[in-house]
């Protein structure tokens, strides 16, 4: 009898497989398995640098080229002369950039980011200073800005907040600047740090447009123009896209994860791009300031933020934009129509059961009906003479139910206060709430990702009484597992952990001997150079000399 049983189950099974029937049942089923994602807003554990926090938002894993927009768009070009080496392919205008809320946007006209200017002729010169430009900020190195000189733009003068040193300058190039082995020097070295300091604060206290650049227009100049739409509000999409924009523009590219290193790192060591940007041990660029940038270089941009209210302050914005949309849609019959459920709009008790709960909870509050109320949910009769009262004074209320076909999640989220939980209506606001966090899926702002702050060591003072050259050429090994140093202050690191490797057999030549007191003890310091140009500060014990005759100068 039992194996007929699952004979005749299986049987039916495979026909309702075979009729495209049972598909849901899988379906629904698999819907319910568990899964093991990641939240939103962690970063990766095993590789930090797939899909890091930027702004607070998870970063895609991935991104493609953005489109070459048309001109006069954000992110378009400025039309120059051609020029071998195309450094006048990538001057671009940052306005019309939008901010998250879409209500502001950067002021057309006033910020412009550029490669080196040395190739302008006459007709690109004229052009630029039709933009009243000011100020030319250059991103380079002092020698670079005196041996490659800017062309020159109208009256505008110009001032060098530079972002690598020399020797990094020389040494490394590209992906190079990014990458942990080398600090992060594009964002972490000390002179990283000042040149974006005094790029804001430049920029704050410039009178009239500016024009910012480094080489190519897009490294350095796309790290300065990363961390300005950081500061001004602009979403992570564009901010990423106009990054990645130099890539259509120039030949020298650049690589979306050299940018997701870069803000895995800043993650890792600051807790995030805010307090990068605000940190002493960061740019120190304040929260005032960054508000009087925004004041300076932002405008409205004509356009309101329906979708975006919701998310915030749910309870307030609902509740003030009832009153005027439900004006028009008085009808009471209208009100049972949209909650489906409680159709009887006849039955005035059961109206407000569900209607009340919805629409009248924003608008009770401010007209004071909530005490009465409560009790005319319990008492049938109550409802009745209660609903005529409270459209004579505010009657937003009872129109509430049409405010979900407009103001959609508005009206649902006010259902959640005390007075009346047993109504659940404020469903169908959950179903539109997509909508109301649309294209911004790399920036979702809903989903904040709070970090803890990064490990940052306890303060150290450092006095430096001597510092000399060593003249004769001397090589040493650094022991494993040492900690050193970019500067002889101490203040940053090198790499993630801060300490030397296992590379016992790499020798690094003595540079410089220093006597610094570290908390009032006395240290001996050298700055040793590897065979690749990079320089980093060690205690002198941590290093072991290398016997003369196991090295040939060549």
């Amino acid at each position: 009898m039992t194996h007929h049983l699952h004979r005749t189950l299986s049987l039916s099974m495979l026909t309702l497989t075979l009729m495209g029937m049972g598909t849901p049942v899988v379906t629904s089923l698999a819907a319910t398995i568990p899964t093991d994602q990641p939240a939103t807003n962690v970063p990766n554990p095993v590789d930090p640098d797939l899909a890091p926090i930027m702004n607070g938002a998870k970063m895609p894993e991935a991104m493609a080229l953005p489109p070459v927009p048309a001109n006069g768009q954000p992110g378009s070009r400025i039309a120059l002369s051609k020029d071998k080496k195309g450094y006048n392919a990538n001057t671009r205008d940052l306005g019309g950039y939008l901010t998250k809320d879409k209500t502001k946007k950067i002021k057309p006209g006033t910020l412009f980011r550029s490669a080196q200017i040395t190739k302008l002729n006459n007709e690109d010169a004229a052009k630029l200073a039709s933009f009243k430009i000011g100020l030319i900020i250059d991103l380079r190195t002092p020698q670079a800005h005196l041996s490659k000189i800017d062309a020159p733009i109208g009256q505008a003068k110009s001032k060098v907040d530079s972002i690598y040193s020399k020797e990094d300058d020389d040494a490394l190039s590209g992906g190079d600047h990014y990458n942990r082995k080398n600090g992060g020097s594009i964002a972490f070295s000390r002179t990283a740090l000042t040149g974006y300091h005094d790029f804001l604060t430049d920029l704050l206290s410039a009178e009239a447009p500016v024009l910012y650049h480094c080489k190519h227009g897009n490294d350095r100049t796309g790290i300065a123009t990363v961390i300005l739409m950081s500061v001004l509000g602009m979403s992570n999409q564009d901010i990423i896209n106009d990054y990645l924009m130099s890539n259509n523009y120039v030949d020298k590219k650049v690589n979306y994860a050299w940018l997701k290193t870069y803000f895995s790192q800043i993650d890792e060591r600051f807790g995030g791009m805010e307090n990068y940007i605000t940190s002493k041990d960061g740019l120190n660029f304040g929260a005032a300031q960054q508000d009087a940038l925004k004041a300076k270089y932002l405008v409205a941009s004509g356009m309101t933020k329906p979708t975006e209210k919701p998310i915030g302050p749910n309870n307030v914005t609902s509740g003030s934009e009832t009153p005027s949309i439900p004006s028009t849609v008085k009808p009471g019959p209208e009100k049972p129509s949209t909650p489906s459920t409680v159709k009887p709009g006849a039955e005035k008790p059961s109206i407000p059961s569900t209607v009340n709960p919805g629409a009248e909870k924003p608008s009770i509050p401010s007209a004071v009906k909530p005490g009465p109320e409560k009790p005319s949910t319990p008492s049938a009769v109550k409802p009745g003479p209660e609903k005529p009262a409270t459209p004579s004074a505010v009657k937003p209320g009872p129109e509430k139910p049409s405010i979900p076909n407009t103001a959609k999640p508005s009206p649902s989220k006010p259902v959640v206060p005390n007075p009346h939980t047993p109504n659940a209506t404020s469903k169908p606001e959950s179903t539109k709430k997509p909508v109301i966090q649309p294209v911004e899926s790399i920036q979702n702002p809903s989903t904040t990702y709070t970090r803890p702050k990064s490990q940052k060591s306890r303060k150290i003072k450092v006095k430096i009484f001597s510092i000399k050259k060593i003249k004769h050429a001397k090589f040493v090994h650094l022991k494993s597992h040492r900690a050193y140093f970019f500067d002889l202050h101490l203040k940053h690191k090198v790499g993630t952990s801060g300490k030397t490797g296992l590379h016992p057999k790499a020798k690094w030549k003595m540079i410089k001997r220093a006597k610094i007191s570290v908390n009032g003890k006395l240290k001996n310091y050298i700055e040793v150079q590897s065979p690749h140009g990079k320089k980093r500060w060690i205690l002198l014990k941590d290093v072991l000399m290398v016997k003369p005759n196991t090295h040939h100068v060549h």
